[in-house]
Order: C-alpha cells, then sequence, then structure tokens
C-alpha cells in the first residue's frame, strides 16, 4: 500500500497502471496457513479500493491471484513426486502454472487492452478455485 501510495502521483501523470500480487489463498481455505489467506484477502480488497478510488485520476489498479506455480516458493510441496502428484490432481487443468502464465496476465493488464478494467483481480490458478 505504501509503495502504491507513493507512486500514485508520477502514474497518474503518465496514465499508469498499478498491478497487484493476491493469491487464490485469498479466495478458499488455507489449512495451516491462515495469516497468508488474509493477508492475500487484504491484497484483493486494497486493489478494488484503491482502483475505485485512482480510476478518475487515470491510474487503473488491477491484480492477479495466482495458483499453484512451479517456483522456488512452492518447491516444498512440489520436490516430493507424490506430493506432487497430488497437488497437481487438484488442479482441473491438470498441472501447476508456470511463471509466463502469471506474466501474461500482467502484460495484458498493463497493456491498453486492459483499459477497461478497474479494480479486478483475475485468479489465475487452473481452476483450483472452481
Amino acid at each position: 500500500m505504501a509503495c502504491a501510495e507513493r507512486f500514485q502521483p508520477l502514474l497518474a501523470e503518465s496514465g499508469g497502471s498499478i498491478i497487484m500480487i493476491a493469491s487464490s489463498a485469498a479466495y478458499r481455505a488455507t489449512r495451516g496457513n491462515p495469516a497468508y489467506a488474509a493477508s492475500k484477502a487484504g491484497v484483493v480488497g486494497l486493489t478494488g479500493t484503491l482502483g475505485q478510488a485512482w480510476a478518475a485520476s487515470g491510474v487503473r489498479v488491477n491484480g492477479i491471484a495466482p495458483g499453484y506455480v512451479d517456483t522456488k516458493l512452492t518447491e516444498v510441496m512440489t520436490k516430493h513426486a507424490g506430493r506432487r502428484a497430488a497437488l497437481i490432481s487438484s488442479i482441473p487443468l491438470g498441472r501447476l502454472g508456470e511463471p509466463e502464465d502469471i506474466a501474461d496476465v500482467a502484460l495484458f493488464l498493463a497493456s491498453p487492452m486492459a483499459r477497461y478494467i478497474v479494480g479486478q483481480t483475475i485468479v489465475v490458478d487452473g481452476g483450483v478455485i472452481l
């Protein structure tokens, strides 16, 4: 929030946008990690609130809520073959996300193609929260 507030005037000047990173955990229970889920739900709320507040100044605020992406952060769940298979079986698309899956959505949100989208968080999770 502090970072967004710091750069809001510059973004208003240039017609820029902010992309917040939340998590699909904001939309579902996460056993054993309530603080993580709560903080990510807060990011979703902040995205909508800042999106509404700053739209008139030309700053679009949107977010991305990734699911399980094959990165160093998720390695603790994916390095064991059995755990990895169980995790993948819970994803309707049948695979972990790749960093490019998130990057593609970020590029879209930052582009003129998303010029009429504000305050939204796009879930990119292969269908986990369905």
